[in-house]
């Protein structure tokens, strides 16, 4: 089914969220004063029905409980009262802007060969990190409207059972050190008088590294087939899987040193071969546990009970929610392009969760069973003999929100288990 991608992050920006069945949360306070959270201000009980959840105190006493809306955290207390803002921009500024794909090839590298790239290329969603003597980066345009880093490879001399690609996702650490309260800044400890606070990179990226994957794979004899890949790996920032008929290896390329996974080709690559890349993360669910005056490390305040302790939760399933609604691959692939400026003639778009067509023929989406697990992936065929005259584009990019042209072709609504990884 087509259908456009609903950015959580505008929803959760103007604070538009439905409960259980289906309805907008109430905006005032009933008899009994119980009312909804009042995004981005401070939120309180005044036993008038000012409470947001439960009744708030009696005769002018301390504020009863108090709770932010769903996608957002304490960025302050006063008098005990909190001031809740939403986190989903901090949340894609950080993975946006820590996060990277690398992508490479080496020929004479067949099953058994141990030895890193050739020639490989770093992309980031705002910019390109090429080498090797015809590889290159770019931008273009791709039909949303924005300007896109690509990174090209090109290959050298004909592709068949000795070549090797080479793939890794990586993400640099955010931080979580206690800081002044302020803009970007979220409430980590209460004592009653003063606060802490901390930047949530340093949360959001730990589950990112963690639990993020970058996943290739390849098939022979499949022009415009619907069928998974013979041979796939997967990687995050601290482990890599060899999947099927994969290796993974450590490599230092620049000032990066990576967890790399890697296939080599079989026979010819030429216009009935696929390859095939996803995004895949873990599925993770929210741990929200009292304290009394600090959350601990990678939580943060949502709220503070009847009693006056604080309500912490991690971060873990709005960074989750975060990259799978606004992270994507492009993936493309040129003939006749040495080096050439041009885009590619064919690409798709891939993330977790989505998948969606591009320009050109006999290419795939769909979602695929890889090792037990539920994998969405785009399947880019290539046309011809692949040879020094091929280029395959790769790129990363988190989008603030998804474009009215971006059409996405959605492969499912409920997620699977994570794909298994080496320890």
């Amino acid at each position: 089914m087509v259908a456009l991608r609903t950015s959580l992050l505008a929803l959760w920006s103007v604070g538009c969220f439905v409960d259980a069945v289906g309805l907008p949360a109430p905006a005032g306070g009933d008899a009994a004063g119980a009312a909804a959270p009042v995004a981005g201000g401070p939120v309180g009980g005044n036993g008038e029905g000012a409470g947001p959840s439960g009744g708030g105190a009696t005769g002018g006493g301390p504020p009863g409980r108090q709770e932010c809306p769903p996608g957002e955290l304490v960025a302050t207390i006063d008098d005990g009262l909190i001031a809740c803002e939403p986190i989903a921009t901090e949340l894609l500024t950080a993975i946006s802007g820590s996060c990277a794909v690398h992508y490479g090839w080496r020929d004479g590298c067949d099953a058994g060969c141990t030895m890193g790239p050739d020639k490989w290329g770093k992309v980031t969603g705002t910019g390109c990190l090429p080498t090797g003597g015809d590889c290159n980066c770019q931008t273009q345009d791709l039909g949303a409207n924005l300007a896109l880093p690509l990174f090209g490879l090109n290959m050298d001399g004909g592709v068949d059972e000795e070549d090797r690609f080479f793939s890794a996702f990586s993400c640099t650490p955010g931080t979580s050190a206690e800081v002044p309260c302020g803009p970007g800044r979220f409430v980590t400890g209460y004592d009653g008088e003063n606060t802490t606070c901390a930047p949530v990179s340093g949360a959001a990226l730990d589950y990112v590294r963690a639990s993020c994957a970058l996943v290739t794979g390849w098939r022979d004899q499949c022009s415009n087939c619907d069928l998974e890949p013979t041979k796939y790996t997967s990687t995050t920032t601290l482990a890599c899987d060899a999947g099927m008929a994969g290796s993974c290896g450590e490599f230092t390329l620049g000032e990066d040193t990576l967890q790399m996974a890697s296939f080599d080709t079989d026979g010819t690559v030429d216009d009935d071969d696929r390859f095939y890349i996803g995004l895949r993360c873990e599925d993770a669910v929210p741990d929200e546990t009292p304290a009394a005056r600090s959350c601990l490390a990678g939580q943060f305040v949502t709220g503070v009970t009847n009693d006056g302790d604080l309500l912490c939760r991690n971060l873990d399933e709005l960074a989750m929610r975060v990259f799978r609604e606004h992270c994507s691959l492009y993936y493309g692939w040129r003939n006749d392009c040495n080096n050439c400026p041009d885009p590619p003639a064919k690409w798709g778009r891939v993330g977790d969760g989505s998948c969606s067509l591009g320009t050109g023929a006999d290419d795939s989406c769909g979602s695929m069973m890889l090792g037990g697990q539920l994998v969405d992936l785009f399947g880019l065929n290539t046309d011809s003999n692949v040879d020094n005259g091929d280029m395959f584009y790769v790129a990363f990019r988190c989008e603030p929100e998804w474009t009215e042209s971006t059409q996405w072709t959605e492969s499912r609504e409920v997620h699977g288990v994570p794909l298994a990884r080496s320890e």
